[in-house]
């Protein structure tokens, strides 16, 4: 669904309006990667006219994330069984986004025809993962304070709670208090997180959104959950420096 928003939002309106007419005998089931969209982007008219039946998909375990490789590759004989486990368990123990297990098997793929490789093997993947670690995206995650990274995973941590795509300051405040308690380390004040999220939004790891005072501002990430999730359990044993 979310690649069929318009402005007007016609299109949308005349595939729901599809199931209101007496002639057509069918249903129509929506997908999007926008957990809230109903409520956030469509207009009455249209969500009125969608039921209350609503199914979260939980992310893939990794047999789930080989059948699929193994179903996209049709046994390709180039690719070794080894390199698409080791890239399954790799990315669910991650997060589980079958988008970036596709993402690393096809570097995975690159890498062994630059290298003139008969078959793509675990080695290959292991450079595409070490690629992945090094992005842009994850050197912002790596010169952050230890502070701004609890950040991060409150507002991740507040969105898998909430099933929604934002949260206002007050709610990742209430999260990461005790989460730095379990870490060992003394919260910041509420003003002084604030400013570590003004500056996880300079970032363009967080996004800034609408709301009255600092503490009813909402927040989203700059990445989709998933991606965060992956980010974060990258850098997990990493030695983070003190704020």
């Amino acid at each position: 669904m979310d690649m069929l928003l318009t402005r007007r939002q016609e299109i949308i309106y005349d595939i729901f309006n599809w199931t209101a007419l007496p002639e057509a005998k069918v249903n129509v089931i929506a997908i999007s990667n926008t957990l809230d969209l109903p409520e956030r982007m469509l207009n009455h008219r249209i969500s009125s006219r969608l039921g209350s039946n609503r199914i979260s998909f939980q992310p893939y375990e990794w047999p789930e994330i080989t059948e699929i490789i193994d179903h996209r590759i049709s046994k390709c004989k180039a690719i070794s069984n080894d390199a698409i486990q080791f890239a399954s368990r790799k990315v669910a123990a991650l997060s589980g986004d079958l988008r970036k297990a596709l993402d690393i098997m096809q570097r995975g793929v690159e890498i062994a025809l630059d290298n003139e490789a008969t078959e793509m093997t675990m080695e290959h993947v292991q450079k595409a993962i070490k690629e992945a670690s090094c992005s842009i995206r994850m050197d912002f995650f790596r010169s952050i304070s230890k502070h701004q990274l609890i950040l991060v995973r409150a507002i991740v941590q507040d969105q898998l709670k909430s099933g929604l795509e934002e949260s206002t300051f007050f709610q990742v405040f209430e999260e990461y208090k005790p989460m730095c308690l379990g870490d060992g380390i003394i919260p910041l004040s509420m003003s002084s997180a604030w400013c570590g999220i003004i500056f996880l939004c300079r970032c363009h790891l967080l996004i800034l959104g609408s709301g009255v005072g600092d503490v009813d501002r909402k927040l989203k990430l700059g990445m989709s959950l998933q991606e965060a999730q992956f980010c974060l359990n990258m850098l997990k044993d990493d030695q983070w420096k003190e704020h």
